[in-house]
């Protein structure tokens, strides 16, 4: 199931009005939006978020826990005001979750020359298969991933056949703040013999390699 036909399985399970609707469908492009600049692919967020019916069921029970006794006018106030508490905490949660970029020019933790230096290296390591050395930059979440095996995989994904690298063509970097941590992302172009690859790289505070994505 592609993203566009779970919102819309979405959205066809909620029981509200288009309106709602088309806000709760939008919170979730946001937060779908925010975790593919993580490096997320489409199948691990989906796996997540959970089935879109489910997923449905939980927004009607949030806005539909009313008191069956309560007067008409009293559930529709009740309902409002639910509905009000929800929305704004989701916009807490929202606002806590998705990532705040911001230039890395400004940042008092990370400097801008360094972490795209980094971010080469770290790709120059790739090319040169020195997975000893990528683990040793890594976070104990991204150790696991640094393998011959695990790569390996992932550029398939790409292609098998990328020929030599020759050169950077393009990078920027930005500072990320999530969940109060604070991140270096690069997003920097790679060109080989036989195509260009993206990698989007992350450093936490301690410039440790914090996630890679390639496309």
């Amino acid at each position: 199931m592609n993203q566009e036909s779970y919102l819309k399985e979405v959205e066809r399970n909620l029981n509200c009005k288009k309106a709602r609707k088309r806000q709760i469908r939008k919170d979730l492009e946001a937060d779908i939006g925010a975790a593919s600049e993580r490096g997320e692919s489409w199948e691990d967020i989906r796996q997540r978020m959970g089935d879109p019916k489910e997923l449905a069921r939980e927004f009607n029970e949030n806005m539909g826990n009313t008191d069956r006794k309560m007067s008409r006018p009293k559930k529709i106030l009740l309902v409002c005001v639910i509905v009000l508490a929800v929305l704004a905490a989701l916009a807490a949660l929202l606002f806590w979750l998705l990532p705040k970029s911001y230039l890395i020019e400004d940042s008092r933790i990370f400097d801008g020359e360094t972490v795209a230096a980094e971010a080469e290296e770290i790709v120059e390591l790739l090319n040169e298969n020195d997975f000893a050395a990528l683990q040793e930059k890594s976070t104990a979440q991204m150790k696991p991933a640094m393998t011959e095996e695990y790569m390996q995989s992932a550029k398939e994904q790409i292609g098998s056949d990328w020929g030599a690298f020759e050169r950077f063509t393009s990078s920027y970097s930005v500072e990320l703040v999530q969940k109060g941590q604070h991140f270096a992302l690069t997003e920097l172009t790679a060109l080989y013999e036989n195509r260009s690859v993206t990698y989007q790289i992350s450093f936490n505070k301690d410039m440790e390699l914090a996630g890679i994505y390639m496309k």
